[in-house]
């Protein structure tokens, strides 16, 4: 068993909360924040996109914004609760955008991570944190890790409730779903389509697709796809696959709609498969959703003579920054 397969084994371990380390979260007390930003890039921010996308769920009355870049956007908050996200710590856009955040009037800072300048500048400024170990984790393995480290913070100020995770959650119930999955994509560029209010599951496919999985994928959202991307397809036949996330709560109409599309789309090369989402609430259904995709992308790469771990392409342009 190679450690990425240990590591998809072990996810429901991430879900408890007691790997995490709270470090002066205490001073969040005192604080009401009217806006919660999340920084972060790459698998850390995917954190902060499914954070902002459960919110409601989770009963958080206030906006959340994330931001993917080194800086802020302008801002309407009078007080807003920044939460910088990186697993390794080391991040330069999610560092430059902790320092501007810094400087906002009426802000606090809060951080999670794993190490690195981040962790330094948490410590020298007397941030509230919340760290976890790596070990051999990488940032895409390790975003629910980040998820419930944000929530820790957040709910030292505001109210919100946690759905739980019932026991028949199981990593390894999925194995064989993905592994077929895997075989019937066959390293074919593959595009991912979710519902609008489940737009952040389709990223977190997108993105264990090109890392692990290390095949070309795209997402976007449906309806709005109806109206632009698939006229895409009218010129010539091509070779794609098309995931469509199905949410329990489609109406009738919507999962008819898709079938005409799947149909139409069929016509032009484009092979579709259904993957519907199970769970007994949104945290379920992005878990259970994040383990199937963790285990299509591993077996893809397997498939390929891959390590699933590895990001060479992505190595070697951080290298040319330097």
């Amino acid at each position: 068993m190679d450690s990425y397969e240990k590591d998809i084994l072990g996810f429901r371990d991430q879900l408890d909360g007691k790997g995490l380390l709270p470090w002066e979260l205490q001073k969040l007390g005192s604080f009401s924040p009217d806006g919660i930003v999340i920084l972060g890039m790459g698998g850390s921010g995917m954190s902060g996109i499914c954070f902002k996308a459960t919110a409601s769920s989770l009963g958080i009355k206030v906006p959340v914004v994330v931001v993917e870049n080194a800086a802020l956007p302008f801002l309407f908050f009078k007080r807003p609760f920044f939460i910088s996200v990186s697993f390794s710590g080391v991040t330069p856009e999610t560092l430059s955008a902790t320092r501007a955040a810094l400087r906002v009037k009426g802000g606090r800072v809060g951080v999670v991570t794993t190490g690195g300048p981040l962790l330094r500048l948490a410590e020298t400024k007397g941030l509230s944190r919340v760290t976890f170990r790596a070990g051999d984790l990488t940032p895409r393995e390790s975003h629910a890790y980040m998820y419930y480290a944000i929530i820790e913070m957040v709910r030292k100020m505001l109210p919100l409730k946690t759905p739980t995770i019932s026991r028949s959650f199981s990593p390894s119930k999925l194995r064989t779903q993905g592994k077929r999955y895997a075989k019937r994509i066959r390293g074919v560029p593959t595009l991912i389509y979710a519902p609008s209010a489940d737009a952040h599951l389709g990223y977190i496919w997108k993105r264990n697709l090109n890392e692990t999985g290390k095949i070309p994928a795209f997402t976007h959202q449906y309806p709005e796809l109806y109206h632009e991307e698939i006229a895409g397809f009218e010129k010539k036949k091509t070779h794609w696959n098309a995931l469509w996330i199905m949410s329990p709560r489609l109406r009738r109409e919507e999962k008819k709609k898709i079938e005409r599309a799947q149909s139409i789309l069929a016509t032009y090369g484009v092979t579709s498969f259904s993957i519907p989402l199970h769970g007994n609430n949104k945290l379920e259904e992005l878990w259970n959703s994040e383990v199937l995709s963790h285990w299509v992308s591993y077996y893809l790469a397997k498939a390929g003579g891959l390590d699933p771990k590895a990001i060479p392409i992505i190595t070697k342009l951080k290298s040319l920054k330097k």
